[in-house]
This record gives C-alpha cells, sequence and structure tokens, in this order.
C-alpha cells in the first residue's frame, strides 16, 4: 500500500486541498455577503475549517493518481491564483480606493451646527462597504457607514462609488445608532460600552 505514496498522488493532494481553499476564498471575499471590513476575518474562519474538516479527506487523497488527475487539475489551480492576485484583487483594491476617496468628499449643511456632518471631522464607527456583483464580476462597492461628527451626533451614511444612486446622509438618534451598530458587537461595545440587545 505504501508503494502508492509516491511524489505524483503527494501532488494530487496537495493540489486538492488548496484548490479547495481558492474556491472557499473566492466565495468569502467576492460572492459571499461579506462587508470588506470583515473579509479578512471571515477568510481565517474558512481556512481554519478547511484545515479541520478537509484535510483528513486530501490526505486520503495522496494516494491516488492512477488517471494523472494532477495534470488536469494543477492549471486549474494556476489559473485561478492567477485571477484572485492578478485580476480580482487589484480590481477590488481599486474600487475600495475610489469608495474612501468619495467618502471624504460627502457633507451635509444644517442651520444647527450639530447636525451638520463632514467626513473629514467624522469618525467611522461602522464600516459595513459591500462589494456588488453580477455572476462574479465586481461593478460597484455600496458604502455603508454609521459616522460621529464632532458634536457626538450620528450619521447613517450611503453611497454608490460608480454613482448607481445618490449617496444618502441620515441623521441618527441613539436609539438609531444602536440599531445599525447592533450587526457589529465589537463596534456597539467600543460605542456604547455595553453587549448589544439580543
Amino acid at each position: 500500500m505504501y508503494d502508492r505514496l509516491n511524489a505524483g498522488s503527494f501532488l494530487v493532494g496537495f493540489v486538492f486541498f488548496f484548490l479547495y481553499l481558492a474556491v472557499t476564498y473566492g466565495l468569502a471575499s467576492n460572492i459571499g455577503k461579506t462587508p470588506i471590513s470583515k473579509r479578512n476575518e471571515r477568510r481565517k474562519k474558512d481556512i481554519a475549517f478547511n484545515l479541520v474538516v478537509f484535510l483528513p479527506i486530501f490526505a486520503l487523497l495522496i494516494y491516488i493518481d492512477k488517471a494523472n488527475i494532477s495534470r488536469l487539475i494543477t492549471p486549474l489551480v494556476l489559473l485561478m491564483l492567477v485571477y484572485e492576485f492578478a485580476i480580482s484583487r487589484p480590481k477590488l483594491n481599486r474600487y475600495i480606493l475610489e469608495a474612501d476617496n468619495l467618502y471624504r468628499t460627502l457633507k451635509l449643511s444644517n442651520q444647527e451646527e450639530k447636525y451638520s456632518f463632514d467626513a473629514n471631522n467624522s469618525a467611522i464607527l461602522l464600516d459595513w462597504d459591500m462589494p456588488q456583483y453580477i455572476k462574479g464580476n465586481l461593478y460597484d462597492i455600496r458604502l455603508d457607514r454609521v459616522c460621529k461628527n464632532i458634536q457626538g451626533e450620528y450619521f447613517w451614511v450611503q453611497a454608490s462609488v460608480k454613482g448607481f444612486f445618490e449617496p444618502k446622509i441620515k441623521w441618527l438618534n441613539k436609539q438609531g445608532a444602536k440599531n445599525l451598530l447592533h450587526r457589529d458587537k465589537e463596534a456597539y461595545l467600543k460605542e456604547f460600552n455595553e453587549q448589544p440587545y439580543i
């Protein structure tokens, strides 16, 4: 049985394992409903899950190489990695930069100064920006942020990087801010010094 454990069969298991990692990475950071600010956290959880659950399966696959599967899988894996690191990730990073630039232009004037908003002088309490995809292709980022101006008033800021809708800046009372920050326990705890309600 141990004569099957050769370089070719080991390559099969190795390639299958990282193919699965590449696929789940794409699902988490691209197609999945994961905000940009949470994608690294989600990716780590996916990889940890894969290591625990799927590593034993791929350990068994190292004994199989009768059909020279590695010759078929390796080019596919390489293509996926090239697409991810040469095309998909740089494109997302460009959109993220555009999103930040757009955010810094947003302002809301009001006769009462405390109800005015200037992104350049406001703190971002929650960054829930979401990439938008059509059939796996990134076409926009939707800004979704909860902010606080220098007077301590809360605002909900929404915008489209590619201009699919007009930017929206809405004043929030404290309860409204709590309702939105409820999506992120850490942000909620940091702002209100209490655990979010259930």
